[in-house]
């Protein structure tokens, strides 16, 4: 929240007289007034040096690192493990189980003889398996909605367990992705087992056993659960040449919905242009996903509202257009309004994420900053990285209502949520962020998965991006405050400033009016001593600006962060009334 601050000086005339003079400064976003004292103090005969209040950024909130290196999955093709009643802690859950049906006679396969060691009896095994929500089926199948449970522990009787006491464990034998398991229980010991959800489509076979910690199993379990997605929608997809158009022609119902939504999502690095037809051939709608730019949109949605006149099945005429020199990779969904949540939330869906670094001109530059306009599920878009190390994760959004998390790009299992993290915004004019640092193992593959946790109406738009922080912009306007001067005599004013996340700032421009009222300054020149500097700057004559080239990539950096000196000379003897520096600076968020 925005604050007044009150900034009190005490200006000394040349004649050693002192008197008080006071001002309201202008409300500066995000800056809150600090405890030093204002004083002067007489540096010569013709400058007088003025102390301000230090401005410190209020609410700071700095990105957190988290290590992802001992949280990445030890789990092999071949083989992975989950402690039933050992080492590993049950999530506790509050499953319904008052439509759950049997699956167990779905159990197939090569039943083989449990495994005894010398001194060591097998483990016994007769789980139960369940269809937890068979509401969630269509057509007789299952979908990205159903939950499947496979029981160890049922009304309060151990169905799987170790004769001698001991540990048991789960043991996946082929390559079913562990991150689609929870080993959950009922904190009262009613029931206990595992929870498959399984939140992409594809078949999946799964064979397992139970293994004791002397190596003894129990007899081999195969399923074999085959999934088609939530989502009621059609699709297709395909590359399109820089010189030739590709025309695809849908069909709709509108005695289903009163209104059809179409997506377009850009799978490669290069953009395009879609344009949707009427029946008559007159443009129902038109839209873009970009490919160069220092951000880059990647998908966006045409709505499809039902015609007057029209009552059942309409026929439209998708027309996709690429752009000059490249062949653009592509994938269209489109269905019922309320589907189109789900048209892209399938890791089959992933777009590949490339390292973003840092950009200063946001014309001239291309960045990996990822930008989705269209509508957010639940189960999110997924984005696939090849980390080189620690990494920032960035997520902007419109409102902040969007979350982000990381999934092992092999076993899907989730290795961070940052539901919880604490969101920054800086006004009312900028968007809402969620960052963190994550030390990832270089080389290794994982989802960034964008999602909606709340699955509500629209939220706008978001963008992602993987690398290096992300800059943004921040205005500081300080007052500075009546003086009393003397004709020739050069003031000075001293400042701390630092940023709202802890991370550098570099400054883009210092403006200054100072010329108001009747009160020019001597030779239309003000000046700057930045932080860290030894020379002073000073604007062009009679410019109000002084341009530090954040945008020229080219120029150094020049930092903004620490202690500030601006200056200016007296053009008159008088009371000067006060006037505004403005200061504009970049910072990492």
């Amino acid at each position: 929240m925005m604050k007044r601050i009150i900034l009190s000086i005490i200006g000394i005339s040349m004649l050693l007289s002192v008197m008080m003079v006071s001002a309201a400064a202008n409300e500066i976003p995000g800056y809150s007034v600090g405890l030093q004292d204002t004083y002067t103090n007489v540096l010569s005969e013709k400058t007088v040096e003025i102390h301000l209040e230090d401005y410190i950024a209020e609410n700071m909130i700095e990105c957190p690192t988290i290590d992802l290196v001992d949280k990445v999955s030890t789990m092999t093709i071949a083989e992975s493990e989950y402690s039933v009643f050992g080492n590993e802690e049950p999530l506790y859950l509050p499953l319904d189980f008052s439509n759950a049906l049997s699956m167990s006679d779905a159990l197939s396969g090569e039943m083989s003889i449990p495994l005894a060691l010398p001194e060591n009896q097998p483990p016994v095994a007769q789980p139960e398996i369940l269809l937890m929500n068979p509401e969630t089926m269509r057509d007789g199948q299952y979908t990205t909605d159903t939950w499947f449970f496979i029981a160890t522990r049922w009304n309060n009787t151990d169905l799987c367990y170790d004769p001698e006491g001991g540990p048991l464990y789960l043991t996946i034998l082929n390559n079913f992705p562990k991150g689609y398991v929870t080993y959950v229980a009922d904190p009262n010991g009613t029931w206990a087992g595992f929870r498959i959800w399984i939140f992409n489509k594809g078949n999946y076979p799964l064979e397992f056993v139970f293994e004791d910690s002397y190596g003894g199993t129990s007899q081999t379990f195969f399923i074999n659960l085959e999934i088609i997605s939530r989502g009621v929608f059609e699709t297709f997809e395909g590359t399109i040449t820089s010189t030739a158009p590709e025309s695809h022609q849908i069909t709709v119902d509108y005695s289903v919905s009163d209104e059809y939504c179409i997506t377009f999502l850009r799978t490669g690095t290069v953009g395009f242009d879609i344009t949707v037809l009427n029946p008559d051939g007159t443009k129902c709608g038109a839209g873009y996903v970009s490919s160069e730019g220092a951000s880059q949109d990647i998908k966006k949605s045409i709505t499809l509202p039902k015609p007057d006149n029209v009552t059942g099945s309409c026929t439209y005429t998708v027309v996709i257009t690429g752009q000059p020199s490249n062949d653009a990779s592509y994938k269209v969904a489109y269905g019922p309004s309320n589907q189109r949540y789900y048209f892209f939330e399938d890791v089959s869906d992933s777009i590949d994420l490339p390292y973003y670094y840092s950009v200063r001109n946001l014309t001239q530059q291309t960045a990996a900053q990822y930008v989705s306009r269209s509508a957010l599920s639940d189960y999110g878009d997924y984005f696939k990285i090849v980390a080189t190390g620690t990494e920032r994760v960035t997520l902007s959004s419109t409102f902040g209502n969007y979350c982000f998390k990381v999934l092992d790009g092999t076993t899907l299992e989730t290795l961070y949520d940052g539901r919880n993290l604490e969101t920054y915004h800086a006004d009312q004019y900028s968007s809402y962020y969620k960052r963190i640092s994550l030390n990832f193992t270089e080389g290794s593959t994982y989802y960034i998965v964008v999602y909606d946790p709340d699955e509500t109406a629209s939220r706008g738009s978001y963008s992602i991006m993987v690398g290096e922080p992300k800059m943004d912009f921040q205005r500081v306007e300080l007052d500075i405050p009546a003086t009393s001067f003397v004709k020739g005599t050069s003031y000075v004013w001293t400042f701390n400033l630092s940023t709202p996340t802890g991370l550098p700032g570099y400054i883009d421009e210092v403006f200054f009016s100072g010329s108001q009222a009747g009160w020019p300054f001597e030779d239309g020149h003000f000046s700057v001593l930045t932080p860290g500097e030894s020379s002073w700057r000073t604007n062009t004559l009679y410019y109000s600006r002084i341009s530090f080239g954040y945008d020229n990539v080219n120029a150094p950096l020049v930092n903004a962060v620490g202690q500030w000196k601006f200056k200016i000379t007296a053009g008159k003897t008088g009371e000067w009334p006060g006037s505004t520096l403005s200061i504009r600076y970049w910072f990492g968020i």
